[in-house]
């Protein structure tokens, strides 16, 4: 790793001060920033951006630092930059009594085998005892690193931006940074992710479960939509415990390693806010034939969905039992 420039500043909007933060530039830096950038680029819950022009403040700085490198100048007005809108985001959300969290900025570029890495990172930074020179000092954290995360990946052949990724610890990359502070958009909306998601997975199920066992279909279809309709937040690892974690197929010819590997392969580096409206005309809409005059329609997801309708056979009948909450479907056809 070759460090082209790396900065660590203090930023205080109640005192409206950025304070440079001296750290020396030794190996403990870099393997700091490379344990940094791992902790980053593996993160499953990372978003990925686009710039929204080249000439923007902070994308344009390290682009114009990969050529000549990041200087103290240009390092502290992104510091500055980020002052100035945390004190207006601190304004707007005042009367809701949020205090934006304190912490300090931690800027680096560095160059590695494919790419120019710029990291734009909030840290929470924290005052600690100096065991050898016995007084308070400020530094950089190495357990839970970071709460708002930047790096933007630069071709070393191309000079190009190519991959810009984004994490907030909160969940939902807050907009002031995003938006406000580094100016960029997001690759997908969330409501996009929330639809096309569903549909891969949805299209998954369709094709690889429902011809081997529909009643593992029926279930795996009830979970998916349970968790689009029930979680805030949609990552692969999440999902899969959701939907698989203690599930046994009704089908042994069902390879459910399989199903996951199929979805895995598509959305692997997926994470996003589901946005459930987004799919709130989305059903189960499983309609089958009883016999020749009853046909039953699933639409919504229920986590009851084994006890309010299951098949046994009786007296060597196949008969169909649903529990019936509607008093006015109940008495239809209620019978002497």
């Amino acid at each position: 790793m070759d460090i082209l420039g790396v900065f660590f500043y203090s930023v205080n909007h109640n005192e409206d001060d950025v304070l440079e933060i001296d750290i020396n530039d030794n190996e403990d830096v870099s393997n700091y920033l490379e344990n940094l950038v791992d902790e980053i680029l593996n993160n499953p819950n990372k978003k990925q951006f686009i710039i929204r022009d080249e000439k923007t403040q902070v994308i344009s700085i390290f682009l114009n630092a990969i050529n000549v490198g990041l200087d103290r100048e240009s390092s502290k007005s992104i510091a500055n930059r980020l002052l100035a809108k945390e004190k207006d985001q601190q304004k707007l959300i005042e009367k809701l009594k949020i205090n934006i969290k304190k912490g300090s900025l931690f800027i680096a570029l560095f160059e590695e085998k494919d790419y120019y890495n710029g990291v734009v990172v909030k840290v929470d930074n924290g005052d600690f005892l100096d065991e050898i020179e016995k007084n308070k000092r400020s530094g950089l954290p190495y357990e839970n690193k970071s709460f708002k995360e930047c790096i933007i990946q630069i071709g070393k052949k191309t000079k190009e931006i190519e991959k810009i990724f984004l994490f907030d610890r909160n969940g939902k990359v807050a907009k002031y940074w995003s938006d406000d502070f580094l100016e960029l958009n997001q690759l997908m909306t969330d409501e996009r992710a929330t639809v096309e998601s569903f549909d891969i997975i949805n299209h998954i199920f369709k094709k690889n479960i429902e011809k081997i066992s529909s009643s593992d279909y029926v279930l795996l279809k009830n979970q998916l939509l349970g968790y689009f309709k029930t979680q805030l937040h949609f990552n692969i690892d999440e999902y899969f415990k959701y939907t698989f974690g203690e599930y046994n197929p009704e089908n042994d010819l069902l390879d459910l390693e399989k199903i996951k590997n199929l979805i895995k392969d598509k959305l692997e580096n997926t994470s996003f806010e589901i946005v459930a409206p987004a799919i709130k005309n989305k059903k189960i809409n499983i309609t089958k034939r009883v016999n020749e005059i009853v046909e039953i329609n699933i639409n919504g997801f229920s986590e009851e969905i084994k006890n309010k309708i299951k098949a046994k056979v009786i007296d060597g009948k196949k008969i169909i039992e649903i529990e019936a909450t509607d008093e006015d479907t109940f008495n239809c056809f209620k019978w002497s």
